[in-house]
């Protein structure tokens, strides 16, 4: 491929939004192509379909999230697919990580090819990482074996796991940079968080469990941190009493909702979007409702 001119071009987007079970990270997902009206409201279904125009998302669950309950209905706008597990089905062994792989990337490439989708939409990154390691270690990871125990020769060997973990980030390396260099405009990404220590080394172990610890994505090892530079922006999917929105009701009566953190704050690192000019009532409040249209307001004005 080759280099081609940098411009300040936003017809392509690439958006990581993580956070903690219930918190709205997947039911967002509307707000994508229908804005920030309610499809289930009948009062704003006409505006919301108006809205949506000939834009079409594809949202695609990675095998074992379990949260496809909370993914919208099909419509003319939206086709939506999740990973059904069969009943009895050995869901730690390496052959089933590997079917569930294969039908990922089976769903992926037709849902790209055949339905040429504006907007992709892939919930549970997480999931899909846990296969890629199964899958390496041959159903270890899953089924809990001890990675570091050789099982040759029983002795313990450190450079056991960590070869299987640059096996797995490598992997899922790659997927992130399909999705990066894909030509859909608009590919949005979940994933679960979990919080990491902000110390390491001698002071972590001197501090305990006084040290401090900030909210990060849910992958395993270095990759937690380095799936963040793989996205054009990351939001931490909250639930806030305090938004940037001054005529917010909820904010005015003291109600938490829910909203994205833009910027980092608190517990949560490494949150923000490339570009983005920061302003004083950005970082006194950086949570924005979790509402694609106002989101990209706020990227287009201060980028």
């Amino acid at each position: 491929m080759p280099y081609i001119k940098h411009t300040s071009d936003f017809s392509k987007f690439r958006l990581l939004i993580s956070g903690f079970s219930n918190s709205g990270k997947t039911r967002s997902a509307q707000t994508f192509i229908y804005g920030s009206h309610d499809y289930f409201d009948p009062d704003s279904q006409e505006a919301a379909i108006e809205y949506a125009s000939d834009c079409h998302m594809v949202i695609i669950e990675c095998p074992g999230e379990v949260g496809h309950r909370s993914l919208p209905p099909d419509t003319p706008h939206i086709t939506s697919y999740y990973y059904e597990t069969s009943e009895g089905e050995n869901v730690t062994d390496a052959k089933w990580s590997k079917e569930a792989l294969q039908q990922f990337d089976a769903v992926y490439k037709e849902a790209t090819a055949f339905d040429k989708p504006d907007i992709l939409f892939i919930d549970g990154l997480h999931e899909l990482w846990k296969h890629l390691m199964n899958r390496a270690t041959l159903g270890d990871y899953l089924a809990g074996v001890d990675l570091n125990l050789n099982p040759n020769t029983g002795n313990n060997d450190p450079y056991r796991s960590a070869k299987f973990y640059n096996q797995t980030h490598n992997a899922f390396g790659q997927y992130l940079a399909a999705l990066y260099h894909s030509s859909i405009p608009l590919i949005v990404c979940t994933t679960w968080e979990e919080w990491e220590s902000g110390r390491i080394g001698e002071s972590e172990r001197q501090q305990g469990i006084q040290a401090q610890k900030y909210l990060w994505p849910a992958i395993p090892g270095t990759m937690a941190k380095g799936v963040v530079g793989r996205f054009d922006g990351r939001v931490s999917a909250r639930l806030e009493k305090r938004c940037l929105h001054k005529d917010c009701s909820d904010m005015k009566e003291n109600i938490d909702h829910y909203v994205w953190q833009f910027l980092p704050k608190n517990d949560v690192m490494g949150v923000g979007i490339k570009g983005l000019k920061v302003n004083k009532a950005m970082s006194e409040r950086p949570w924005i409702h979790q509402d694609w249209s106002k989101l990209q307001q706020l990227i287009k004005q201060f980028s």
